[in-house]
């Protein structure tokens, strides 16, 4: 008798199993779908944003990717040991964070005195900043032609209400920061901070011609 009941409980939980299965492969596609989209979002982003930030060095342009944009590209900053770059955008907004490194403007640029803050999601623009070591070299090329060289003093993780980061310090300093920890989780109230100090700066050819 049991065995009658069993064999008709059988169609049923592997009806529910498939349904479940199927449910998950789809959730799957999607977010599937979402990371390709955003990652190809993200690619095409960084090339409009380098195209601009080329012309804005010869000159060219007002800054802006995209006509109907609201913030300006200001410097490109690359990790020579990492060969990583990207392109830095003025102003820290969602909008900004999403798309590439993005300069505090409330803090200095980067290579004027004080210290220049440069924040970016840690699960995609800064995606690479855990590898980061001390002694490292941070290049950042700003859109007056300048180019600067930093060396990482060192790392650590702070509050993001405490953060140690004073843009008034003297010296040239910078700190770059995204949100902790480094797997992308959203809400932490920590920051990942890596503090660097100017260690050369080189102006641009045009102007030391005169």
């Amino acid at each position: 008798m049991s065995s009658k009941k069993d064999d008709r409980r059988q169609p049923l939980a592997i009806r529910t199993a498939i349904a479940l299965l199927a449910t998950l492969a789809l959730a799957g596609l999607v977010l599937i779908g979402n990371g390709l989209y955003i990652k190809a979002k993200a690619e095409l982003s960084q090339a409009l944003l380098n195209r601009s930030f080329e012309r804005r060095v010869q000159g060219l342009g007002d800054g802006r990717p995209w006509p109907w944009a609201d913030f300006q590209v200001v410097a490109r900053i690359s990790t020579p040991r990492l060969a990583k770059r990207g392109i830095v955008i003025a102003g820290v907004s969602a909008t900004t964070r999403s798309l590439g490194p993005a300069w505090l403007e409330a803090s200095p640029l980067p290579g004027d005195n004080g210290t220049s803050v440069i924040a970016a999601n840690s699960d995609s623009q800064f995606a690479w900043i855990g590898n980061l070591r001390r002694g490292d070299t941070i290049h950042i090329e700003l859109a007056d032609g300048r180019a600067l060289d930093f060396r990482a003093t060192g790392t650590r993780i702070a509050r993001w209400d405490d953060n140690g980061i004073d843009v008034s310090a003297l010296g040239r300093h910078l700190a770059l920061t995204t949100c902790w920890p480094l797997d992308g989780t959203a809400g932490s109230p920590f920051r990942y901070v890596v503090d660097a100090d100017l260690i050369d700066i080189r102006q641009p050819m045009l102007a030391s011609a005169r």
